[in-house]
């Protein structure tokens, strides 16, 4: 959140509002409810008015805003990257597989490995 705003268009009460509203609805984002990355959000100037205006309505033009801007937006989102070992007996491992597959996951490398029976 950056704010430029000059002057006293604004009061200070407000702008912090809407630097709160904005910091809020990023780490929940509008598409999946994931947190929004690389956005940046400038507040120029603005108007008050006597009667309506509050931080609590500045905080909802805030909100209203960013999903106005993000309908506009090219949003992709971000699917989660790991490396994960797993160990599983040969009676299971197709459903294991499978599970990781459908979860559209890629398999690097199989290991095999020898089970001595007693």
């Amino acid at each position: 959140f950056v704010s430029k705003v000059v002057g006293t268009n604004i009061p200070p009460e407000y702008v912090t509002a809407v630097g709160k509203a904005f910091m809020e609805i990023v780490q929940k984002g509008p598409q999946t409810g994931y947190p929004v990355i690389n956005t940046r959000f400038v507040l120029e100037d603005g108007a008050t008015h006597v009667v309506d205006s509050s931080a609590n309505a500045f905080a909802i033009a805030t909100r209203y805003a960013f999903h106005k801007a993000m309908q506009g937006a090219n949003q992709q989102v971000l699917e989660p990257l790991m490396d994960v070992e797993i160990n599983v007996n040969k009676d299971i491992y197709q459903g294991v597989m499978a599970g990781i597959l459908k979860r559209r996951g890629s398999i690097t490398k199989l290991k095999q490995e020898e089970t001595s029976s007693a």
